[in-house]
Order: structure tokens, then sequence, then C-alpha cells
């Protein structure tokens, strides 16, 4: 059982980091200097990063890749929500910008939280097919709320677009924007939650997620 795991994990985690990386470099040759494909091509680098990371965690275990991963989910989201903002019209942008500017500032935080204290993930070496384990606490309460407050945020926007019409989101980047939301709501409870929790779920997620991104955006 856990060597289909680890081979279906592997799988998914490389086809994640080469579709990223990929997309990210075709969305920026095509579409620079777009706002809203800059802000895909950081969600998507930030994402490959994640996948790199996760990868290479299955063959060689250092020290704080499970902070750096969480790192790089935070600041994918974070832009994720802006880039939602940024398909609404003008009007509704500049009357919640003070919204993306709450939910940088969050990102910030907990970004500048989780290099401080990679510590408070644990049994880093044995959470080679789950989802990284991270003790209850002050991080863990910071990197939830901020998770939880900017999917929200981002199906707000969603919503928002729908009712708009005008900048609504087509299909497949509101398929993509649910999912980065399941991601959290998977991610929030695997890191404390006992027993441990495949990472085949929550990286099968967001590698769904940067399909229907890359497609949505090009």
């Amino acid at each position: 059982m856990d060597d289909a795991l680890y081979l279906l994990t592997s799988m998914v985690d490389y086809f994640g980091m080469a579709s990223s990386l990929w997309l990210a470099l075709y969305l920026l040759a095509r579409g620079f200097p777009s706002r809203v494909t800059i802000r895909a091509v950081i969600v998507l680098l930030s994402l490959y990063v994640f996948f790199l990371s996760a990868s290479l965690n299955l063959r060689i275990q250092i020290p704080g890749t499970t902070a750096l991963r969480a790192v790089m989910v935070t600041v994918g989201l974070s832009v994720w929500c802006d880039l939602t903002q940024k398909l609404l019209p003008q009007k509704v942008q500049n009357k919640n910008r003070w919204v993306i500017t709450v939910i940088y500032i969050l990102g910030g935080i907990t970004v500048a939280l989780l290099i401080s204290t990679p510590e408070a993930f644990v049994l880093e070496k044995t959470n080679l097919i789950y989802v990284g384990r991270m003790q209850l606490g002050f991080q863990y309460t910071v990197y939830g709320i901020t998770e939880l407050i900017t999917s929200l945020a981002i199906l707000y926007n969603l919503q928002s677009g729908r009712k708009a019409k005008v900048g609504q989101p087509n299909p497949y980047f509101a398929a993509a924007s649910i999912l980065a939301v399941c991601v959290v709501g998977y991610g929030i409870l695997a890191l404390a939650l006992t027993p441990p929790m495949p990472r085949l779920v929550q990286d099968g997620f967001i590698a769904s997620a940067v399909i229907f991104l890359g497609i949505s955006v090009a």
C-alpha cells in the first residue's frame, strides 16, 4: 500500500512541477506585461517551488522543507486572491482594495512566522507520503486563520464576479479557484489530525488547479 502511494505521489509531484513551470514560462512569454498574467505567473512559480520541494523530499529529507512548502502555499494563495479581484469590474476592485491589502499583510506575517519557526513542523523525516504535521499552537493558529480568510475572500470574489457578469471568471478559472480552496481545507485538517493524511490528495488538488488556471488565463 505504501509503495503504491509513494509511486502515485511521486508521479503527481513530478507532473505538477513540470506543468507549473511550463505554464508559467508560456504565460510570461505570451501575456507580459498584463497584470492578470503576471499574477498568474507568480502563482504558478510558487507552486513549481512547492512541487519541486515535495518531489525532492520523497528522496532527500532536508529539514525545513515542510515550512518552505507552507510558505509557497501562502504566497500562491494570497496572489491568487489578488488575481480573482483583478478580474472584477474596476468599480468593485476599488471598493474592495482594502481586502487585498489585509490578505497580503496576513500572508506576510504568516510567511515570516513560518520561516522563523520551521521547527513547528514535526516528524519531517517520516512524513514522506503524508502531509507534514504541525504542532498545535500559535503558528498553527495564524497559518490556519490566514489560509481560511484568504479562501473566503477568493470565494467572495468569484461570487462577486458572477453577480457582476462583466469580468465574470470563466468556468476553468472558477474550477481552479475552488480546487485551491479545497487544498486549504484539506491541508489545515491534515496538519494536526491523527493519523497522518496522504499528501497525494493535497498534491492532486494543487496539480489539477494548476492545469485549470493555466488554461483559463491562456
